[in-house]
């Protein structure tokens, strides 16, 4: 609840993006996310977004946070963001309530998404027995094409 985050148990064969500690993200690190665009909800048309982290906290200064730029579409809420390593560092969340941002800095706001860290995806996944933890746990040099990213992100 803390994190308000949920673990969906889906049939399929995927092949999953492995996941990396969040220390590794700095200000002006490259991401990537894929979502679904909020018109295509009845089918599966996935949209990809791109961008840089802004800051290390996220919104109200919360620490357990990223923030984004730009503004990434409420319907990716939930959504990797992959670094230029193919590693998954955040999860994107939904835009914060309206009403609990004060007027003079929802300007502000709507230019920047959040993302929660991944260091509390790794700990909620870890709660889980059923849950299949891929923990990257060791930076690499290798940055993939962008190309790459999708694919692999596509795939997971």
């Amino acid at each position: 609840p803390l994190n308000d985050i949920a673990l969906l148990k889906v049939a399929g064969t995927f092949q999953p993006l492995p996941i990396a500690y969040s220390r590794e993200v700095t200000p002006d690190s490259d991401f990537v996310a894929i979502g679904l665009d909020a018109q295509t909800h009845a089918q599966f048309n996935p949209k990809v977004a791109r961008g840089k982290v802004s800051a290390l906290l996220g919104f109200q200064a919360d620490p357990r946070q990223l923030s984004l730029e730009p503004h990434v579409i409420s319907s990716f809420g939930g959504a990797a963001v992959i670094n230029r390593h193919g590693r998954v560092v955040g999860m994107l969340l939904p835009d914060p309530e309206e009403s609990s941002v004060p007027d003079n800095r929802r300007n502000a706001t709507l230019a920047t998404s959040f993302a929660l860290k991944s260091d509390h995806v790794i700990a909620f996944l870890r709660t889980v027995p059923e849950a299949k933890l891929i923990l990257d746990e060791v930076p690499s040099a290798a940055e993939l094409k962008p190309e790459e990213i999708l694919s692999r992100a596509r795939a997971a």
